[in-house]
């Protein structure tokens, strides 16, 4: 995916929240971690900031989803229904076949960015994991 978009974030110390925001075509998503209680005394801005940009990331690949691609989709193939109706209709003519590309097309990109919805969502479910994990033996090392 293009990068057409732009982020802020910000981190609240005191009550160990992170947000992150992303601005794509006139749509704010914002990403939100807070410290778990029983991680206090592991807090860190970057891990907070990281489980912020992954859920406002996510949130994006949504957005495109739901206004992007899944509209084309439902374009072409009303179209594409409308025209195949016609008694004179030809499949082989130039406009059928252009039109079933296209939605084959697009029917790629929302498998693609399906696949990339739920990498991320994985993504992120194995970082917390494995943060969890390290703050564990970090722990038991000092006590």
């Amino acid at each position: 995916m293009s990068q057409n978009y732009t982020t802020e974030y910000e981190y609240n110390e005191k009550t160990g929240k992170s947000y992150f925001y992303i601005q794509y075509n006139g749509i704010t998503m914002c990403g939100e971690a807070k410290c778990h209680p029983d991680d206090g005394d592991m807090m860190s801005e970057r891990t907070g900031l990281t489980i912020a940009e992954a859920r406002a990331y996510i949130q994006m690949l949504k957005a495109k989803k739901k206004y992007e691609i899944q509209p084309k989709i439902d374009v072409l193939r009303h179209l594409l229904k409308n025209i195949q109706s016609s008694k004179r209709h030809d499949p082989k003519a130039y406009e059928s076949c252009m039109l079933r590309s296209q939605l084959a097309h697009w029917e790629d990109k929302l498998e693609e960015i399906n696949t990339d919805i739920a990498d991320e969502e994985r993504s992120l479910q194995d970082y917390i994991k494995q943060k969890d994990k390290l703050y564990q033996k970090l722990r038991a090392r000092n006590q």
